[in-house]
C-alpha cells in the first residue's frame, strides 16, 4: 500500500481516484492511526487540493454533535491537516474541537487556567455556530471547579439565556441568584479610548480616522495619501488576528490592518472587504501589497516574527488565488524598520522577548510615561461591529512605534546614520527561513555594556506628565554603547534582511528628527489623555447619581 500511494503520487493520479477510492484504500479502520496517517499523506502530499479538502472533510465527518466524535478520527484529521499544511477551518468539526480544547483540555485552556475573563471567552464564542456547544463546555468546567461566580457571569449574558446549559442549570437556586445580580450590571459603555483608566489614548477622535470598509473614497484617500504623490513618508503599521493553536491554525489571516502617518489613522477592514466581491477585494489587497513594498514609504513595527508576517502575507493574497494549488507570491515588506532592533541598541539589552526593552507596554512608560492598555488584545478582531475600543487598541500598536522611535531620534538617542544601518528588507522568496530568530538573537552592544535587565525605576518625571521639556527625564534615558561597531555587527549578525543603499528610504528618515515635531506630538498625546480623564470621571459621577 505505501508502494501504491508513493505511485500514486508521483504519477500525480490523486484526482483520477477520486476521495471515496482514496479513502476505502488508504483509511482501512483495521489499520492502526499512525499507519492510516502515514498512508494518506503518501497518497496526498502533491495533489490537487480540491482532493485533499474532500479527503479531510469526509474523514471530519457530518455530525456537529461532540458527543459522537470519534476522538481517534479527530486525532487523524488533525494530523493530516498539520502534515499536509492544510486549513482546519475547512473541517468544521475538527476546528470545533480545537476551539472546545482552547477553552477547555486535559491539562490546559483559557477557562481551565483562569487565563481569561467570563466577558473575554464570550467574545469568542457568541456569534458562533457552535455557540451552545462551547458555553456548555466552558460553565460546565467552572461547575465542577465550584468557579460559581463565573459559571454565572456567562450565564447572565442576554445570548446565554435560553441554552440548553442555562435551562439544565435552572435548579441550582445560587446559581440563579448570582446570574440575576450580574444581569443586573450596566456593560462598560464603549468609547473610543482604552479600557482601563489612566493608560495612554491616542492623539485622534473617532471622526478623525479612516475607516476602509469598501473600494470607495476611504480607499483612495488612503492610497492618494501614500501612494499619489511618491514623497518620502514614515508609516507605523500593525494588524491583528485571531488564532486558537499555533500549531493547527496555521491558516489564520489578519481581519485588520493599522496605519498612522503624518496626523492621519487608518484601519483597513480586510474581513469585510472579502466579504464585497472578488474584485473589491483585488483592489484594496492591492494597495496595501504597494504600501508594503513602496521604496518611499518607510514602515515602522514592533516585534514581527515570522508568523505574525505570515499573517499579514495570506491576508494580502486574494482568497481564491490562495486556495488555488499553485502556490501565490506573498507580499514582503521594504523598506522597514523594527522598534525592537532599535529598542535593544539604546537600551543595550539582547533582542529577546525575555527583555524589558522588547515590551511596547515597558517602553511606552519609560519613554511616553503613559502605560499602554492591553484589555483588548486578545479580543476577537473577526466579530462585526469591531468596538471603538478595539478599534483604538489597533491603532496604538501602529502609532506607539512610531512614536517611541522619534522619541529615540528626537532626542539624539540614535543618529541618523544609525538607522541607516537599521533599515530592513522582508522579501517572500529572498528572506531566510530563520529570519525572526537571527533578528532576535541580534546583539548591539558589547558584553561589557549590558544595560539593567530590570526596567527603570527611576524615570524622572511623574507618571502621566508630559516629558517633553523635562531635562532630568531626558539626562536619565538609557543610552547606546557608543563604543561599539554597529556597521560591523549587524552585517554579521544579520546581514541578509538588511536593506541595500535606497535614497527614498533615507529621505524618509529626516522626518523622525524633528524635535519641534516630536514636542508638538507629546503635547497632543496628553491633552487627549487628560481630556479622557475628565471623560471618564464625569461618566463615573453620571453612573454613581
Amino acid at each position: 500500500l505505501f508502494e501504491a500511494a508513493h505511485l500514486i503520487s508521483e504519477l500525480g493520479q490523486t484526482a483520477c481516484f477520486g476521495a471515496d477510492e482514496i479513502l476505502k484504500t488508504f483509511n482501512d479502520k483495521t489499520f492502526d492511526r499512525k499507519s492510516r496517517k502515514d498512508l494518506l499523506v503518501a497518497v496526498l502530499q502533491g495533489s490537487p487540493r480540491a482532493v485533499k479538502m474532500e479527503v479531510l472533510r469526509k474523514i471530519d465527518g457530518d455530525d456537529v454533535e461532540l458527543e459522537e466524535f470519534d476522538n481517534e478520527e479527530i486525532l487523524l484529521v488533525r494530523q493530516l491537516l498539520c502534515e499536509l499544511k492544510e486549513d482546519v477551518r475547512c473541517c468544521k468539526h475538527t476546528f470545533f474541537k480545537m476551539k472546545s480544547d482552547w477553552l477547555v483540555a486535559r491539562w490546559t485552556g483559557v477557562v481551565k487556567n483562569e487565563e481569561l475573563s467570563p466577558e473575554q471567552v464570550c467574545d469568542h464564542i457568541e456569534g458562533d455556530d457552535n455557540h451552545q456547544e462551547l458555553l456548555k463546555v466552558a460553565v460546565n468546567r467552572c461547575l465542577k471547579e465550584s468557579r460559581k461566580f463565573e459559571a454565572a457571569r456567562f450565564l447572565a449574558r442576554p445570548q446565554s439565556a435560553g441554552t440548553r446549559v442555562f435551562e439544565s442549570n435552572r435548579n441550582d437556586k445560587q446559581l440563579e441568584y448570582l446570574v440575576s445580580l450580574y444581569r443586573d450590571l450596566s456593560p462598560p459603555r464603549d468609547q473610543f479610548g482604552p479600557v482601563e483608566e489612566s493608560c495612554l489614548v491616542i492623539p485622534c477622535s473617532q471622526d478623525q480616522i479612516i475607516h476602509v470598509k469598501t473600494a470607495g473614497k476611504e480607499l483612495k484617500k488612503l492610497e492618494q495619501e501614500t501612494l499619489g504623490h511618491k514623497q518620502p513618508l514614515v508609516i507605523g503599521i500593525w494588524w491583528l488576528w485571531r488564532c486558537f493553536d499555533p500549531n493547527l491554525d496555521t491558516w489564520s489571516r489578519a481581519s485588520i490592518v493599522a496605519m498612522v502617518y503624518e496626523h492621519t489613522f487608518a484601519i483597513v477592514d480586510l474581513e469585510n472587504l472579502e466579504k464585497l466581491g472578488e474584485s473589491v477585494e483585488a483592489r484594496s489587497k492591492d494597495v496595501l501589497r504597494r504600501i508594503l513594498e513602496a521604496d518611499h514609504l518607510l514602515k515602522v513595527v514592533h516585534g514581527m516574527d515570522a508568523n505574525s508576517l505570515k499573517v499579514l502575507q495570506r491576508a494580502l493574497v486574494p482568497h481564491q488565488t490562495l486556495v488555488d494549488d499553485e502556490a501565490p507570491l506573498y507580499p514582503g515588506i521594504s523598506p522597514m524598520i523594527d522598534l525592537g532592533l532599535v529598542a535593544a541598541y539604546v537600551c543595550r539589552l539582547p533582542n529577546r522577548d525575555t527583555s524589558w526593552s522588547s515590551k511596547l507596554t515597558a517602553l511606552s512608560f519609560v519613554f511616553l510615561r503613559l502605560e499602554l492598555c492591553i484589555a483588548e488584545a486578545l479580543s476577537n478582531y473577526e466579530r462585526r461591529p469591531l468596538r471603538l475600543t478595539q478599534l483604538h487598541y489597533a491603532l496604538v500598536l501602529a502609532w506607539c512605534p512610531l512614536m517611541i522611535l522619534r522619541v529615540f531620534c528626537a532626542y539624539k538617542l540614535v543618529t541618523r546614520q544609525d538607522l541607516q544601518l537599521m533599515l530592513l528588507q522582508l522579501a517572500f522568496d529572498r528572506s531566510p527561513d530563520n529570519w525572526d530568530h537571527q533578528l532576535r538573537c541580534a546583539q548591539p552592544f558589547n558584553d561589557g555594556a549590558a544595560g539593567d535587565e530590570g526596567i527603570p525605576g527611576d524615570v524622572e518625571g511623574g507618571y502621566g506628565e508630559n516629558p517633553a521639556k523635562n531635562e532630568d527625564w531626558h539626562n536619565k534615558l538609557p543610552r547606546p554603547d557608543t563604543s561599539f561597531n554597529l556597521k560591523e555587527a549587524l552585517h554579521k549578525q544579520i546581514g541578509p534582511l538588511l536593506l541595500p543603499s535606497c535614497p527614498q528610504a533615507e529621505s524618509a528618515l529626516e522626518q523622525l528628527f524633528d524635535k519641534d515635531r516630536v514636542i508638538a506630538d507629546f503635547e497632543s498625546l496628553y491633552e487627549a489623555y487628560h481630556s479622557h480623564q475628565r471623560m471618564q470621571q464625569e461618566g463615573d459621577a453620571e453612573d454613581i447619581s
